[in-house]
Formats: C-alpha cells, structure tokens, sequence
C-alpha cells in the first residue's frame, strides 16, 4: 500500500519514480521494502543512516515518515492499554483479597476520614454495633459509638500518633460492652493523616473474667483477714480477761496498779488497730486542709533519717512547682513513713531510697483514665524508689491488703501497707507498684492538686489521746442534766457512772425511739444529748436531725465507732453538734462533755 501511495505520488506530481541510495545499508527500489526495513530496525531499536538521491525522494520520506510515526503512536497506545488493563485486573484482585482479609478479622474494622466520618466497616464491626454496613457508612463516627460525656472527649481530635482507648458503652440491645480501640493514622509521605484506622476490640469477657477472679481473690483476702483480726482481738481480749479476773481477785496494790495499766495498754493496742483497718476502709471523703505536700514529705524524710542505718542512703528530688493538696498532715505524713520504713526494711544490706515529686497532666486519652477511672486534669506524682531485692510478680497484687505480708510475724502486722492504700485513696490519690526481683521497688502515688475542701468536722473529730494523769472535769454548771442513747449496755453503763463521778444528771435509754420521746419531754431540762450513731428504731443521725427541728442550740455528741469521715457524719458540721469516736477514754468523755456544755446555749 505504500507503493502505491508512493507511486501515486510520484506519477501525479510528473515525477520519476526516485531511488534511495543507503549507506552501509541494504537499498530497495520499493517503498514496500523501505517501510519493512524501518519497521525491523524500530522493532530492533538499531539506527539507520540513509541519503536521498535528489529532492523528490525528500516529499516520499516525509510522507512514509508520517504513516510510520501514525503506526508507532498505535502500537504505543495499544500497549499501554493492556498495560492499564492487567493493572485494573491486578488491582481489583488485590481489593478483593483485602476484602476477604478485611471481612474474615475477627476484630471490628472502621475507616474513618479526617472529619471523623465513616468510609468502610467490616461486617465484625457492623454486627457488633448492631446495624447494617450501608447504615454505618457516611455517619460521623462520634454519632455512631454511644460514648459517654468523659469519653467523647477523647475522640473531639484525632490523634496523630498511635493510641489506645479502653470505652464502655450499650450497643443498640442494651448490652454493655467494653471495647478496646486501636487508632493508627495513615499517612501519605511527609502529608498530614488523612485517614486513620480504628480496630474494635470486645473484651468484654476479658473484663469479666476478670472481675471474676478479683472477686475471687477478694474473697480470699477478706477470709485471711478475717482469721487474722480474730486471731490478734482473741489474744487482746485474753489479756484483758485475764487482767480483769487477777483484779476481781483483791490483789495488792502494786498488782492493781499493774493490771490496771496492762487493761488499758492492751485496749490502746486494740483501738489503733482498728484504726488501721478503718483507714484502708474509709476511701470516700476527702481530707479538709490544705497543705504544701513538699512540707508534708519534709517532715516525714526527717523521721526516716532518724531510723535508717547508715548504709541507706536519701536522696530527694522535688521538681513539682504546683505541690498545694487537700490533705490531713498528720495521716499523710504518716502514710509516707510507712513507705519510707517499707523500703527500709527491703534493704537490709544497705542501698539507695529516692523520692522524686513532679507535675504531670494526665490527658482523657491516658491509659490510666480508662484503667483505673482517674479524672483528666492536673495532678502531682510522687515517686518511692528503693534498690532491694524487689517483690516477686505473684505478690504484687496482694501488697495492699490486710494482713498481708511477707515479713515474719514478730516484724510485721501486714496492716502497714494497707493503711497506706485507705489514706492515698480517701485523699483522691492513687497508689502503683513496680517492681522487679533484683531491681528494686518503686511507689508511684498520684495526689489531684488543691480543690475546694468540704465542711470540716468540729474539733471533736480527733483521735483518742493516750491516758495519762487522771483529769476531772467538773460540769460547767450545777446539776447539769445529760440524756444518753447507747444501745450497749456495757458501754451505757461505764460513760453513766464516769458522767454520774463527775456531778452530772444522767438520763439513759437504749433505743432511738426512745431517745426522741425523752427529748420531747424533757428537752427544757436538758443540757446535752449524747447519742450513739446505730441505735435500733432510729439511728444517732435520724435522732439529730429530729432534735435540731426543736432545738439548734442544745449540744449535741455523736459516739461512732467507725470513721468520723464516713456514712453521712459529714453532714453532721452544725453548730453545737461534736463527733466522739470510739473507744474513748474517761478523760476524753468528760473533755468533749465540757467543752459541748461551754460552747451550747441552754437556758432555763
């Protein structure tokens, strides 16, 4: 065909047919050979030199040039169509095996774009969230994870690096779920994540199986403590019963002195270690002045020192800036000495003990908010570390309970550490452990910063003093007249006779019915009111809040033997109303019977 265009061209033009000369090349009179031959060489990538013998071979070059390159483009075109096509092919086998991949997970995908709205679900997913694939897609993702007020802050912005998120949630049944979220962005070079990755991971029944064994283990701690309190309140009460006996016996006066004494040292020794235990129990209210933590951990170094051998050495590191808590001193103080002895006693041999203070923010998607239920904002660290031999990993878990220890029974109560957890957590702090066998230990307690305190208690909210001198304390007034509820009748009778010693006029009755009939009818008589918190009928707190619909300057005593700081006494800060914990002394009783008397307004 190009012959003949060839030809054509020639004979129109009133050309002669022309004849290339080739140089180093094999020559052809026809424009079929030349084209065959510039179709192998192309094929062959070689070069081809060639000379034109005069000017009207010129206009059949460029002709047959034209044709030639048409030819090449279609040839280059064709092949990059079956290239695209194989790649379509390719890419939309791959899709379909990330399909497979994606549907046979057994953890729930998600993709989500940069404004949190939902490009792909896998059917895991969709079945656990309870509704279709096609629903899910499209809705903003926020909307579609039923996430409560704390946790919808952590997904208000996307992180940009990797995190994890442990939520609690009712999928559309009204199950609830606790579900694990992966967040991974994906990026494209050195450009911003424009997509992230979410993986849902149900552990649920992880959660409960866990709490499974923590009850469990619960239920072992309580058994153990249980048989420890009544093994050590059996040998208190054999000493006291064996004391009281010796007395009934009209000993001489040396022995009464020395019984006597031995009767009130044991039953000291049994109120501090109730005390203990209601310390660990008493995580709810929050402590009521406000301190400098730093003084607080000061004081306690300066005791620590006094008691360490010389081979352990102190070192201290304070970088927190912002260190004001609500705190009670005294219990705080005393909570860091116990660590300080606790690690102490792990280096028998001699070591390094380290206490650091930082600030630190803990942000909503910190692992310790999901956790353990930290509040997000700002709080103070303070770190407890020792180089001892370490605790072993099957223990780490039982360090804070009652009674537990690993020290010999002559060396340790176990109640030192659990003493220390009940006043970390009534503070709102938190308390970890690190450990590791040969790396020694370290304490991590976490205090929130200064927040307003609660209504303190009255000064009658003190700890029983130690028995000394014998103090009388006459009434402020002749014949002033008491009304006590105690449903005890030990205990009524021993605070009736001390009040009776001391002059006064005391009313007793056993029942909180009661103690409100006596009130109404003689409450013009009355000078102060002392009640017990659990009385039948009517408990000691219904009875004020009776009382004072009738009276608010009549004094009132509240006797408890558990922690003035829990089941309601909080709300007992009104005027002329005082808090007496349990067991007290005769010389506490006739103090705080005084001072009610001198401070409430009673006129007849």
């Amino acid at each position: 065909m190009v012959s003949d265009i060839a030809g054509k061209i020639a004979g129109d033009s009133g050309l002669l047919p022309c004849k290339s000369t080739w140089i180093g090349q094999t020559s052809g009179a026809f424009m079929a050979d030349l084209f065959q031959t510039i179709v192998s060489l192309l094929k062959e990538g070689s070069d081809f030199v060639f000379r034109l013998a005069d000017t009207r071979g010129m206009l059949l070059f460029w002709v047959l040039l034209f044709f030639v390159t048409q030819i090449v483009i279609i040839l280059l075109l064709l092949r990059n169509i079956r290239r695209r096509f194989r790649a379509e092919r390719k890419l939309k086998e791959r899709e379909k095996y990330l399909d497979t991949i994606l549907d046979s997970i057994q953890e729930g995908v998600m993709l989500v774009d940069q404004r949190a709205t939902i490009c792909r679900v896998n059917p895991i997913l969709a079945r656990l969230l309870n509704k279709a694939e096609n629903d899910l897609i499209g809705c903003d993702f926020r909307q579609v994870i039923p996430l409560d007020s704390v946790t919808s802050q952590q997904f208000q912005e996307f992180p940009i690096s990797p995190s994890s998120n442990v939520l609690r949630f009712e999928n559309a049944n009204g199950e609830v779920r606790h579900i694990q979220i992966l967040i991974t962005p994906l990026r494209h070079l050195d450009q911003a994540s424009s997509y992230f990755i979410l993986v849902f991971h149900d552990i649920t029944l992880e959660r409960q199986q866990a709490e499974r064994e923590r009850q469990h283990h619960h239920m072992e701690a309580m058994a153990r403590m249980a048989g420890m309190i009544s093994h050590d309140f059996k040998n208190i009460f054999n000493g006291i019963i064996g004391a009281a006996e010796i007395l009934a016996m009209n000993p001489s006066k040396e022995d009464t002195e020395r019984y006597s004494e031995l009767i009130i040292r044991t039953s000291e020794r049994a109120s501090e270690m109730l005390g203990k235990l209601l310390l660990f129990s008493n995580i709810d209210e929050l402590p009521q002045k406000r301190e400098d933590i730093h003084i607080i951990l000061d004081d306690a170094i300066t005791l620590l020192r006094r008691t360490v051998p010389p081979a352990i050495s102190i070192i201290t590191d304070f970088k927190a800036w912002q260190r004001t808590i609500d705190c009670e001193p005294a219990e705080l103080q005393n909570a860091f000495l116990n660590l300080g002895l606790n690690a102490r006693d792990a280096m028998p041999e001699g070591g390094t003990l380290t206490i650091t203070t930082r600030n630190v923010t803990i942000s909503p998607g910190n692992p310790l908010v999901a956790l353990h239920n930290i509040v997000p904002g700002d709080w103070i660290e303070i770190k407890i570390t020792d180089t001892g031999k370490g605790v072993p990993p099957s223990i780490q878990d039982k360090i804070f309970e009652p009674y537990f220890t690993t020290k010999p029974r002559s060396k340790g109560s176990g109640l030192g550490l659990a003493a220390v957890y009940g006043t970390i957590k009534r503070h709102g702090g938190y308390i970890f452990l690190e450990s590791s066998i040969g790396s020694g230990s370290t304490f991590t307690c976490l205090f929130p910063l200064c927040s307003k305190a609660d209504s303190a208690l009255r000064a009658a909210d003190l700890p029983a003093p130690k028995l000394g001198k014998d103090v009388t304390a006459a009434p402020v007034r002749p014949q002033q007249s008491i009304l006590l509820a105690e449903d005890d009748p030990v205990a009524a009778e021993i605070a009736r006779k001390i009040l009776e010693c001391a002059g006064y006029d005391v009313m007793c009755v056993d029942n909180g019915i009661d103690a409100i009939y006596s009130f109404k009818k003689h409450r013009d008589q009355l000078d102060l009111v002392i009640l017990d918190q659990i009385l039948p009928g009517c408990d000691g707190r219904q009875c004020v809040t009776f009382i004072r619909q009738y009276s608010m300057d009549i004094p009132i005593i509240m006797a408890t033997g558990c922690s003035p700081h829990c089941h309601g006494l909080k709300d007992l800060s009104l005027e002329n109303t005082f808090i007496l914990a349990k067991p007290y002394t005769r010389q506490r009783l006739l103090q705080l019977v005084q001072e009610a008397s001198s401070q409430g307004i009673t006129t007849h």
